[in-house]
């Protein structure tokens, strides 16, 4: 359900453009941070998220998540693809938890997909950065747990 949220409102912002492109967002957990292929341009985030364990319900919020985008316009077939990849967190509390799925704010996924836009028009199409978006930051006290941030184990979080 949530992915269908992405894509509603990347979708409407795409339009936006009034670009000769279309443009598609895939969930793919094959993607690495810091690891674009060639080709692929990297936008990395990192947004207030929630986390609900499936198996105890036991929900956190962690401001340390991570989201990574990898997007590629191939001009002569008016086609561009972002890659998303929302790394996981796992229950504290639960013995062999899964990786579960961000669930981020409606406003603070809309601000990002504004962002991603604009990264869009400066890796894909060659426009100038415009003005400096200043994002909500929210402040959450606590350790980072690396061994429950699958981006983390991967080698690939900033926060570890």
């Amino acid at each position: 359900m949530a992915s269908v949220t992405w894509n509603v409102i990347f979708q409407d912002k795409v339009q936006k453009l009034n670009k000769p492109d279309s443009w598609s967002m895939e969930f793919d957990d094959a993607i690495e941070a810091k690891r674009s292929h060639i080709g692929w341009k990297e936008y990395i985030r990192n947004p207030f998220s929630r986390f609900t364990c499936s198996i105890c319900h036991h929900s956190w919020a962690s401001s340390k998540s991570m989201v990574v985008f990898h997007m590629r316009l191939d001009s002569p077939a008016h086609n561009g693809v972002v890659k998303v990849r929302r790394y996981k967190q796992n229950c504290k509390t639960c013995e062999g938890a899964t990786f579960e799925e961000p669930s981020v704010d409606p406003k603070d996924l809309d601000d990002m997909m504004d962002k991603l836009i604009e990264k869009i028009l400066v890796n894909c199409y060659g426009q100038e950065s415009s003005q400096p978006k200043f994002f909500r930051k929210k402040v959450l006290k606590g350790d980072h747990l690396s061994k429950h941030c699958e981006a983390c184990q991967k080698g690939v979080c900033d926060q570890r």
